[in-house]
């Protein structure tokens, strides 16, 4: 599913994948954790702080996949009003997916109608418990019958 491929769970199959396609290149994560003990937090550390090359190459090809896939669902629901990235990993690599040269804004420009993503806002959301907090609205409007949140006081 997309929700998988999407998510850190996604980091030591990509890690997998480069360590068996190219396995002349070294990664010091798996010399010191093992093989099948790399996990997704473990390579997002070590990619962040450049100290595994494998890593880094696994968080830049996750942001080509996820650049490219959140472009296309940008045209194809016409999110005029903007993209929202969330979640525990959107913030983990924030300073990676908002670098104005990075892969990840690369690969979301990178269609034909390109000029209509032009127009659309990608905003990262900085909140690790946002759906705690739909979560606490929606209980909170099923509780009181006030249908819009705007008219707490």
């Amino acid at each position: 599913s997309l929700g998988r491929c999407f998510s850190g769970s996604a980091f030591p199959d990509l890690f997998e994948f480069l360590r068996q396609t190219q396995p002349e290149r070294e990664s010091t994560l798996e010399k010191e954790v093992g093989q099948g003990n790399v996990t997704g937090k473990l390579i997002v550390e070590r990619a962040l702080n450049k100290s595994d090359e494998v890593c880094v190459e696994v968080i830049d090809l996750f942001l080509t996949f996820y650049g490219r896939e959140v472009g296309n669902l940008g045209l194809t629901l016409l999110t005029l009003g903007g993209v929202y990235l969330v979640g525990g990993l959107s913030i983990a690599l924030k300073e990676k997916l908002l670098e104005k040269d990075g892969v990840f804004l690369k690969e979301y420009f990178n269609h034909r109608m390109n000029h209509i993503l032009e127009d659309v806002r990608v905003t990262l959301v900085n909140e690790p418990d946002l759906g705690l907090l739909g979560s606490f609205v929606e209980a909170t409007r099923l509780y009181t019958g006030i249908d819009n949140i705007h008219d707490f006081e």
